[in-house]
């Protein structure tokens, strides 16, 4: 499982990557992960890729119970390339029958972040599960979300994942905020946040965010 959960971020993230046209990422400093606690990294120098992703989360601190045949997994990444720097949230809701999720709300605080027309796949497991893979990258319309996890990780904070045949509502563990944070905070110390890439990933990524 935990091979399978990285490889299918990987794939995703590399997938949706494809349509990005050339931008020089060399002011990123890749660095700033070496040694880091809880961070491992995996990368390829004949293609220039680069992941950084949580070690903890490899595996079950990344499941979320929703009920007794159903969970969620969250996992963030950090993927950059000759083409761009981004960080990446995933939730994959595995379950016995279909959610059809459409939309993400996160409620930080006063805040609803509700997040709609992002990245999402389907698929059926050889056991019947289904999956349902949703992502979104952080962008300039995001920075404010991000930094109300960081203003609150203290408190609780509640995630919906809307579909047309159903919610699927939990609440990140301290594990998962911690390690998103921790991960997030690396990707800003290596300069992801520089204005030429984030306005890039924002002009790209098709995620669409209403604040109530």
């Amino acid at each position: 499982m935990k091979k399978k959960l990285l490889s299918l971020v990987l794939a995703i993230l590399l997938a949706t990557s494809l349509s990005l046209s050339a931008l020089a990422t060399s002011s990123f400093n890749k660095s700033v992960f070496d040694g880091a606690a809880d961070i491992s990294t995996k990368s390829d120098d004949m293609s220039g890729s680069f992941s950084a992703y949580s070690t903890s989360l490899i595996g079950a601190k990344s499941n979320i119970s929703t009920s007794v045949s159903s969970y969620v997994s969250v996992f963030p990444i950090v993927s950059s390339s000759d083409n761009f720097d981004m960080y990446t949230i995933s939730m994959t809701y595995y379950a016995k029958d279909w959610a059809f999720i459409n939309k993400i709300i996160i409620k930080i605080g006063d805040n609803r972040y509700n997040l709609s027309d992002f990245y999402i796949s389907r698929d059926v497991k050889k056991n019947a599960t289904i999956q349902e893979y949703c992502s979104f990258s952080v962008t300039n319309q995001l920075l404010p979300m991000m930094q109300d996890l960081i203003d609150h990780r203290d408190e609780e904070i509640k995630v919906r994942l809307d579909g047309s045949k159903g919610n699927i509502d939990f609440v990140l563990t301290d594990d998962i905020k911690n390690a998103m944070i921790n991960l997030y905070n690396l990707y800003v110390a290596g300069g992801g946040l520089n204005k030429e890439n984030l306005d890039y990933i924002s002009t790209a990524d098709p995620t669409v965010l209403e604040i109530k």
